[in-house]
């Protein structure tokens, strides 16, 4: 007997796994179809299957065009010759998938995941294909598609050697894991693009646009961002290394346009400048949270972190021997290999901390609050 679908309210009650050449109609919003169900050759034009599960579906010669799929589950299926012109199918999950001469024309395939999907003789035509993950993907000469999509899967699967970056579109752009090194990237625009685990080592960084940049786990250390557009929410930083960055944040700067205050230490704190105490001034005065905060590297030796809202906050490699953590929330941060030797933890929450390779000796602990990571 075929697997019971799960199924949101209003979703179609789906019993068995046999659909080809079936005539789709209505609403199949969050459907969960049984692993490997068989649509070939089955008819969605009239049906909404947003973010519908099916996945390791056959949707072989599938007719598509114009169809709502918006949040799909495609993981791992077989879109062979499928006809999805016009279609949008933003935000799907498409790893692993055949879409091996399918029809994807004029479609809608923002942030879509396209990860490890064979693309071979499919067509994208006229595609919106912003944000798109190519990591894996296998595309040749029969794939058609626009040469900044083309470009930017290059980069992602053989590395920037070869490929003119100056002409690259990176507005929001999946660009993750590009090792940059040796690349000058000033004047770029960056805006939104994804370089999360990105290698941006001692790159040239300058007059380019990093606003709303997602770094997470990037590498710019050394980084040249003098008069970059830096504007940005404080979670996109967390965990990036940014150890003696290059910065100008003079005010009326291009580069402190916008920026908050938290954001403007941050960076001037990477960058080397001495301010902490001003820095720590300004946080207890203006009762400032410093959730996600960046500390990574940094020299804070015997300062007073006390009663601070530190959720998530970031102190990889940074010394904070002597320092007095007491009364302060740093629930979900991480201390990777952090200097905590001498420190006082007094009546402090450790929820889902990361101590490893931490040094914690001679630490002073009283009412700990620690789960385990």
């Amino acid at each position: 007997m075929a697997q019971q679908p799960r199924a949101a309210h209003n979703a179609k009650d789906i019993t068995h796994t046999d659909f080809r050449h079936h005539k789709f109609t209505g609403s199949y919003t969050r459907t969960c179809f049984p692993t490997r169900a068989d649509l070939t050759g089955a008819d969605i034009t009239d049906a909404d299957f947003s973010s519908a599960v099916l996945e390791a579906a056959n949707l072989t010669q599938v007719k598509g065009q114009g169809s709502l799929l918006q949040g799909v589950n495609f993981k791992n299926a077989n879109l062979t010759a499928g006809q999805f012109r016009g279609a949008n199918i933003s935000y799907v999950n498409l790893t692993g998938a055949v879409l091996y001469n399918a029809d994807f024309s004029c479609a809608n395939l923002r942030k879509t995941d396209l990860s490890g999907a064979d693309l071979r003789r499919a067509d994208f035509t006229g595609a919106e294909l912003t944000g798109v993950n190519f990591s894996g993907a296998v595309i040749d000469e029969t794939t058609q598609i626009d040469e900044n999509a083309r470009s930017i899967w290059r980069i992602l699967n053989r590395g920037v050697e070869g490929v003119d970056i100056k002409a690259i579109d990176f507005r929001r752009q999946c660009c993750r894991e590009v090792d940059f090194r040796g690349v000058d990237l000033s004047g770029l625009n960056f805006h939104r693009c994804d370089l999360r685990e990105a290698n941006l080592r001692g790159v040239n960084l300058k007059n380019s646009d990093l606003s709303y940049v997602k770094l997470h786990n990037a590498d710019l250390r050394d980084a040249d961002l003098q008069d970059a557009i830096l504007k940005n929410d404080i979670k996109n930083l967390r965990a990036t290394k940014l150890k003696n960055i290059k910065v100008r944040l003079e005010y009326g700067s291009k580069s402190t346009q916008g920026i908050s205050s938290t954001l403007r230490f941050l960076f001037r704190l990477q960058s080397g400048e001495n301010c902490i105490y001003s820095f720590l001034g300004h946080v207890k005065n203006k009762k400032r949270f410093l959730n996600y905060f960046n500390f990574s590297y940094l020299k804070l030796q015997a300062q007073d972190l006390q009663n601070l809202q530190l959720k998530g906050a970031c102190f990889d490699y940074a010394d904070l021997s002597n320092t007095d953590l007491s009364g302060s929330d740093c629930s979900n941060s991480s201390f990777r290999g952090t200097v905590l030797r001498g420190a006082k933890l007094r009546n402090i929450c450790f929820k889902n901390v990361d101590l490893r390779g931490a040094d914690l000796r001679d630490v002073q602990i009283v009412n700990l609050l620690l789960a385990r990571y």
